[in-house]
C-alpha cells in the first residue's frame, strides 16, 4: 500500500514539474506533495407504499472513493489534482431476474475530480484558483462534487472579511434534474451545463463573547439561464 501511494505521488510530481519551468529534484517535490481523501461504502435500501399506487423497493450497494494531491511548485504557486470514483450498483437477491452492474463495485464512474492552479501571492491576502474546481457556495455542496470549470478569487485584506469573485465556462451540480443534472450521486458519467455561471460575494465573520457572528451576501448570474 504504501508503494501505490509513492507511486501516485511520484506520478502527480512528474506531470506538474514537466509542465513547469521552474522545476526542483524529485525527492523534495515528493516530499511536499499533500494527500489528503476518503473511501465510503453505503448500503441503501429504499422502501416506501403511499397507498396510491406509488411505491419503491429497491435496494443498493454505493462505493465512493476521494484522492485530492497538493504539489508546489514554486514559491505560492500549488497545483492540485484529484480523482473520483463513484459506483451504484442493485442488488440483485431475492428478486428472481438481473439487475444492474455486478454488485461488486466493477461498474461506475472513475476519472479527474479536481485540476487547478492556487495562487497565492505575498503581497496581498488573495488566493487564485484557476482551472476545475469544487464549488463552495450557499447554492452548492462541494462534499458532493459540484464542481466548475473556471476561475475564483478570494480576498481577505479587510480584517474579518472576504470578497469572492468568480466566472465558470462550464460546471455541474449533482442534484439538479433534467438535462441540467451535473452528473449522478457525485461520478462523472453526466453532462455540463454550458451556460457561463458569474458570482460575486462578501462575507463577513467576527468573534465575539457569545460565540461567533457573520453575515453572507452572494450574487449569482447564469447567462440565458432559460434557452
Amino acid at each position: 500500500m504504501k508503494f501505490l501511494k509513492l507511486s501516485l505521488a511520484a506520478s502527480v510530481a512528474l506531470g506538474a514539474l514537466s509542465t513547469a519551468s521552474f522545476a526542483q529534484p524529485l525527492e523534495d517535490a515528493i516530499k511536499g506533495i499533500d494527500v489528503s481523501g476518503y473511501l465510503r461504502y453505503r448500503f441503501n435500501s429504499d422502501y416506501y407504499d403511499n397507498g396510491n399506487n406509488n411505491s419503491n423497493h429497491k435496494d443498493t450497494h454505493r462505493w465512493k472513493a476521494v484522492a485530492d494531491f497538493k504539489a508546489p511548485v514554486a514559491d505560492n504557486v500549488a497545483f492540485n489534482f484529484g480523482v473520483l470514483y463513484n459506483n451504484e450498483n442493485n442488488v440483485t437477491f431475492g428478486t428472481g431476474g438481473t439487475g444492474s452492474g455486478l454488485g461488486s463495485g466493477k461498474d461506475g464512474s472513475f476519472g479527474v475530480s479536481t485540476f487547478n492552479a492556487v495562487i497565492t501571492p505575498d503581497s496581498t491576502a488573495t488566493t487564485v484558483i484557476i482551472g476545475k474546481q469544487r464549488l463552495a457556495t450557499p447554492v452548492t455542496n462541494a462534499g458532493d462534487d459540484d464542481r466548475g470549470t473556471g476561475i475564483l478569487i478570494l480576498n481577505s485584506d479587510l480584517e474579518n472579511a472576504t470578497f469572492a469573485a468568480a466566472a465558470f465556462d462550464s460546471w455541474s451540480i449533482d442534484d439538479l434534474g433534467g438535462q441540467w443534472q451535473g452528473y449522478n450521486s457525485g461520478g462523472n458519467d453526466g453532462t455540463s451545463v454550458t451556460k457561463p455561471l458569474y458570482a460575486l460575494a462578501g462575507i463577513y465573520n467576527f468573534d465575539t463573547d457569545y460565540g461567533t457572528f457573520g453575515a453572507q451576501l452572494w450574487g449569482f448570474y447564469i447567462q440565458d439561464a432559460v434557452d
